[in-house]
């Protein structure tokens, strides 16, 4: 019993021996100005002893002093315009702050608005080098710059007014510099895109309006020959023109006379084979087209089949003892065939610009049932015998095949008129000759 007790007092006066050698070896540290060392040894010290009280008040005064040194680096550092650093720095400061929060460390009364003031004066700093830029006429730079400023929480006004010069100096000067070397449909285009930012800016509209005239073009629709049997010519001329005027292109303008266009479409039909340059010239003068596109039905047919009828057997309810009952299933297909042709011309001069034979073929088959009973219990399905059951008889209660009977019972027998079939095509050919037309415009292929 003697001998434990004097092995545990032996014991005890190590472990004093050793908390004090280490605690003069951090006190050595913090002499030293290695505060981080001496940190990190009381940290030890304290982890190791917590009920040691002095070193937890070491612990934490030597935290308090690393936290004020870190936001003192920033202070300074801002005060120097590093504002970059600064906002780094603080960084390093809150993360300490976070790693060190369990001891209660109070955050000096000036870093909270550090953060605010780096980055503001950074985004301040930003926006004097984009000026700069601007003067330099390095545009790209400014808007590097300026974008920087922004997402340093710069909002000044003189930052928006600088964005929009920005936008739209060089956007300008390229307009300006296009109208120059007569490329007016790239200069509206430039001038265009000032204007939706700012319509007052140096004239832009007058420009915009003046690279409209120069680069816009007069175009008409002449028909050749062929003939439909329902619409006429005229609604082929009529749809083509209107679907050309629904483009969303500035510079084409179409042009109309309907008086004219009776005399210049027997003209044109009174042609055969080659295009006759002189025809062509001379009806661009009457219109006053630049363009003209030359359309020519080579072929429309009308197809009606035949009414297919097919027997079917079925249920007017959805179980095999309900009324067994027939249906006739009928179908028929309407096909309408027809074969187009158009020139685009230069009316100036006869030449061809494009051309191109447009096949076009609608088919359409339409099924409707006969059935005098209540089409809203009719299910089809298979029997053998109609007034007795067999093994055989089944009722189809897939619901696409309910839904598929319903539709068909709601249909009535097809009826397509000529003139509905003669729709489908115009639509269809005004807008591939509309669309034709507007790609040669946007490639400049067609320029007055």
């Amino acid at each position: 019993m003697r001998i434990a007790l004097l092995l545990l007092i032996a014991l005890s006066l190590a472990a004093c021996q050793g908390y004090k050698k280490s605690m003069a070896e951090a006190e050595q540290y913090r002499a030293a100005g290695m505060h981080l060392e001496a940190l990190d040894r009381f940290e030890t010290i304290y982890k190791e002893n917590p009920k040691k009280v002095e070193a937890h008040i070491q612990l934490k005064e030597t935290a308090t002093f690393v936290m004020n040194k870190y936001y003192s680096e920033v202070q300074l550092l801002i005060g120097q315009g590093n504002y970059q650093s600064a906002l780094n720095a603080l960084d390093r400061a809150e993360d300490f702050m976070s790693e060190y929060q369990w001891l209660g460390l109070e955050m000096p009364f000036y870093a909270s608005n550090l953060r605010s003031e780096a980055r503001y004066k950074l985004g301040q700093s930003y926006f004097v080098r984009a000026e700069q830029a601007v003067e330099e006429e390095e545009w790209d730079d400014a808007e590097m710059y300026a974008y920087q400023a922004r997402k340093y929480g710069f909002r000044e006004k003189e930052l928006d007014y600088l964005e929009v010069m920005i936008d739209i100096v060089p956007t300008f000067r390229k307009g300006l510099k296009a109208k120059e070397l007569g490329l007016y449909q790239d200069a509206y285009a430039y001038f265009e895109e000032v204007s939706e930012i700012d319509a007052d800016f140096s004239d832009v509209l007058l420009h915009l309006d003046e690279c409209l005239e120069k680069s816009s073009f007069t175009i008409s629709y002449l028909h050749a020959g062929g003939h439909l049997k329902a619409n006429g010519d005229k609604a082929i001329i009529t749809g083509v023109k209107e679907e050309i005027l629904s483009l969303d292109n500035p510079f084409i303008r179409v042009v109309s006379r309907d008086d004219l266009d009776v005399i210049l479409d027997e003209q044109m039909n009174s042609m055969t084979g080659a295009f006759d340059e002189d025809i062509i010239v001379e009806a661009g003068k009457l219109l006053g087209a630049e363009f003209l596109i030359v359309g020519e039905l080579l072929n429309s047919e009308s197809q009606v089949s035949p009414v297919s009828r097919v027997r079917k057997k079925g249920y007017e309810g959805n179980t095999v003892i309900a009324k067994k009952v027939e249906y006739t299933e009928k179908s028929q297909t309407v096909k309408h065939i027809v074969s187009y042709r158009y020139h685009l011309l230069n009316a100036e001069t006869g030449e061809v610009l494009a051309a191109e034979n447009i096949p076009y073929t609608f088919e359409e088959n339409h099924t409707w049932l006969d059935y005098s009973g209540n089409p809203d219990q009719l299910y089809p399905g298979q029997w053998k015998y109609k007034l007795i059951l067999s093994a055989t008889d089944a009722v189809d209660l897939d619901n696409a095949a309910k839904q598929d009977i319903m539709d068909k019972a709601r249909r009535r027998p097809l009826k397509v008129s000529e003139l509905e079939l003669e729709q489908h095509f115009i639509e269809f050919i005004s807008q591939e000759v509309a669309n034709k037309v507007d790609r040669l415009a946007w490639e400049r292929k067609l320029t007055p």
